[in-house]
């Protein structure tokens, strides 16, 4: 099979190895250690040989990796050769402990991908008895089984193999040797994640009466509130996601701007690239994210929130960081661990939540953690390639070159197998557990406010030295943006007239500074009258009004000038059918000489 610029790995099969040196999380030299029994079964006469690998220097790097991430531990990586074709019924591989596997742990059993550079983790079943692994395989290369679970749980599993007189070696990674403080904080920090208090600049503005703020280390997510010392008159919150997994972001009121450090605001151009191979899963995955505000582990979303838009606020929270679904929590874990494995944040986001989104049927009535990593991990099965193109088309998306895009595409399958493989015994479970007792408020942020009294939408907007109605020129976007759904525009406007703000086309600043302009989209009539000044200029004053009121101008120019305490007011005058007086058709506030706006 072929992805972008490289070859995709076969189909991910289910295969189990049984060995009889365990190794802890931390790599011995491969020479040194002695392998124990592997039964491995193939229909008809000829049996496969069974050796101690001889690991390529990347494979053991991508242990380590693991190891960094998280404690697990490990058989030797076998090396399984079959001299000739191995038999359409494939062979089936077992792998028997000394003791009972404990109850908290799970075992997931990989072999290493060398096109890819990758270990690929599969589907492994348990016996009852907890005693032995077993699974049928289609192919042989090198394999070895993972096992993770709690520090104690790991602990029992390699005593009892050095009871039984296997050897046990560590894989010296530095971090392993680390107690862990707690269960919940277990497990390398990776499957679990607590975080420091989000920064912010105090105090909050002056219109916020209250807006408390929990400090507690152990809260699901972490909150603060403060002002944007580039308007100060902004209220700016942020929330930081203080668990393995993310949470849905609700704001209830409009923002002037928004910054997601989960997807650097980047999400939407990327998935339009995956959505030309399947738009319904670019479409999912889009729904998976929240909409771009899915704030995943441990990383911050922040708002800045002016007081108009307050003015219609009912509600009981200004912001919500919703109960994730299980298919959120796989994701936001699953793109946790191949951050930490080195990809890049939005790559991990987009991977992870690509692979979930296309096993989305196989998530149908899961309600658990264990279950729900079952499911995609047996999903990938059929869907590897599929979910690698569109991997490879979103890292394309994202800059990179297509042989890199291929090859990265089918290393992050891989990794996304084994997270999914160690999941059900990570601290996630617990915590989630937890967190659907949880009330909403645990997660949520409430304001009081001073009463701020929304704009009558049927009056008119007075153009003054500081801007015109609610968009001011000193905060021209924040302000624009919040009326940028209302009918004061070129697009979707019922009434004659359409307001547009920037400076050199572009809104919020510029060489000559930031302007409004107010301007006439077809005929001089409408429900609400335009904008005015207090002297009453507006569209469709006429020369002869514009000339009273001391507006100035160059022998016959259509730009007549004035000043509105200190800032200028340029008018564009136009003639009219039929003969009639010439009248004023756009007004722009703070830039001289600019041409008449298309609100086309």
């Amino acid at each position: 099979m072929y992805v972008l610029g490289g070859r995709f790995v076969a189909a991910i099969v289910t295969a189990v190895v049984a060995m009889g040196l365990l190794v802890s999380c931390t790599p011995p030299a491969v020479e040194s250690v002695t392998p124990g029994s592997l039964d491995v079964t193939v229909a008809g006469g000829v049996q496969p040989t069974v050796e101690v690998a001889a690991l390529p220097e990347a494979a053991a790097a991508e242990i380590t990796g693991l190891g960094q991430a998280t404690e697990f531990v490990m058989g030797t990586p076998m090396s399984i050769e079959l001299d000739g074709e191995l038999p359409s019924g494939g062979a089936t591989l077992t792998r028997t402990y000394a003791q009972p596997l404990p109850e908290d742990v799970v075992a997931t059993f990989a072999y290493w991908d060398k096109d890819f550079e990758t270990w690929q983790a599969v589907p492994t079943s348990i016996s009852k008895d907890r005693l032995t692994v077993t699974a049928d395989v289609d192919h042989f290369s090198i394999w070895t089984d993972f096992i993770s679970g709690s520090q104690q749980a790991l602990t029992t599993i390699r005593d009892n193999a050095a009871k039984a007189g296997q050897a046990v070696a560590e894989w010296t990674t530095g971090a392993v040797n680390t107690a862990s403080e707690a269960l919940h904080w277990s497990l390398g920090n990776i499957f679990t994640k607590r975080v420091d208090l989000p920064e912010c600049e105090l105090p909050t503005p002056t219109w916020v009466i209250d807006l408390p703020v929990g400090v507690g280390v152990d809260d699901p997510v972490r909150f603060c509130a403060g002002y944007d010392k580039a308007n100060p008159d902004l209220l700016v919150v942020k929330a930081r996601a203080n668990r393995g997994y993310g949470f849905p972001a609700v704001l209830n009121v409009p923002s002037a701007w928004e910054y997601n450090s989960t997807s650097e605001n980047s999400i939407g151009k990327l998935l339009e690239q995956v959505g030309s191979l399947d738009q319904a899963v670019a479409d999912a995955t889009y729904q998976l994210l929240n909409s771009g505000r899915f704030v995943g582990a441990g990383e911050e979303i922040s708002f800045g929130i002016p007081a108009s838009a307050l003015a219609d606020f009912k509600g009981e929270y200004l912001l919500e960081m919703r109960l994730p679904s299980v298919s959120q929590v796989l994701m936001s874990t699953i793109a946790q661990q191949l951050v930490a494995w080195a990809a890049s944040k939005v790559n991990g986001t987009l991977a992870a939540a690509l692979a979930v989104a296309n096993c989305g049927s196989s998530l149908a009535g899961v309600t658990d953690i264990g279950s729900g990593a079952g499911a995609v991990l047996g999903c990938l099965q059929s869907a590897d390639e599929k979910i690698a193109q569109m991997i490879g088309l979103a890292l394309l998306a994202n800059g990179m070159q297509e042989n890199a895009a291929g090859k990265l595409a089918g290393q992050l399958v891989g990794k996304i197998s084994v997270a999914l493989a160690l999941l059900p015994a990570a601290i996630n479970t617990i915590d989630y557990i937890a967190e659907m007792a949880l009330p909403q408020n645990a997660r949520s942020l409430t304001i009081s406010a001073a009463e701020v009294t929304a704009p009558d939408p049927d009056e008119p907007w007075l153009i003054t030295a500081e801007g015109v109605g609610p968009i001011r020129l000193a905060h021209i976007e924040e302000d624009f943006a919040l009326v940028r759904e209302r009918r004061y525009l070129c697009s979707g406007a019922d009434v004659a007239w359409a307001v547009a703000g920037g400076a050199d086309g572009n809104i919020g600043g510029g060489e000559r500074g930031p302007w409004i302009q107010i301007s006439a989209a077809s005929e001089v009539s409408g429900d609400v009258p335009a904008p005015r000044t207090e002297s009453g200029i507006t569209i469709g004053t006429t020369l002869s009004e514009l000339k009273a009121a001391g507006f100035y101008s160059n022998v016959d120019s259509e730009f007549w000038w004035s000043s509105v305490d200190g800032v200028v007011l340029t008018a564009y005058v136009a003639n009219t059918s039929g003969g009639a007086e010439p009248q004023v058709t756009s007004l722009v506030l703070g830039s001289e000489s600019l041409g008449a706006y298309d609100c086309g």
